[in-house]
């Protein structure tokens, strides 16, 4: 991964959980007027490549994969209907999580399938045990993008890098799966 130090980027309004926590109130009330699905971060485009990415890995559906800053969580919809079971978003925003929530019950004849959502800050120093050695597969799309550009970047940039090597999971044997960190960035592009 790219090392950046605070002065590769300004502080932004993107970088805010204000900023998040307001995007999503208002995709909310689109969603309740307009069913409207709201932004798909990076477009459709990149959540086809993740598709793809993960398909060629044949790996099984009961793989354990986590959206980190799942906003709408709509990647996580994708691939519950190509079978996977074992799907979690994270997102610190506590509107994006009953967004996500709300439009994953809304899929008509996925209920059987549930996925797990929860408001969870990546860039703390303390993460809930219960996402700990859990993960084979973390995918983040603007996360980190977002975390470069708070105003205490270097501190909540080493926390997510923590945060994540602590949410895979425990493998006992080689011959079992390995694990992924998909990323898709537009400030860490190498």
């Amino acid at each position: 991964m790219a090392e950046a130090d605070d002065s590769d980027f300004e502080n932004s309004k993107l970088g805010t959980k204000e900023y998040w926590d307001s995007l999503y109130d208002l995709e909310l009330t689109n969603f309740a007027e307009n069913a409207d699905e709201g932004e798909i971060w990076f477009g459709r485009s990149a959540e086809l490549r993740i598709l793809k990415f993960i398909e060629q890995q044949n790996l099984p559906i009961s793989a354990k994969i986590c959206d980190l800053g799942t906003g709408n969580g709509s990647l996580l919809r994708k691939l519950r209907s190509r079978g996977f079971t074992s799907l979690v978003g994270l997102d610190y925003s506590t509107n994006a999580i009953e967004l996500a929530k709300k439009q994953a019950s809304s899929c008509n004849g996925h209920q059987s399938m549930p996925i797990e959502f929860g408001v969870v800050d990546l860039a703390s120093d303390q993460l809930d045990n219960k996402f700990c050695h859990k993960f084979d597969i973390l995918i983040d799309k603007g996360t980190f993008d977002a975390i470069s550009l708070t105003e205490n970047r270097q501190k909540f940039m080493e926390n997510y890098c923590l945060n994540i090597g602590k949410m895979f999971s425990v493998q006992k044997e080689a011959s079992q799966l390995l694990h992924y960190f998909l990323i898709i960035s537009c400030n860490f592009t190498m």
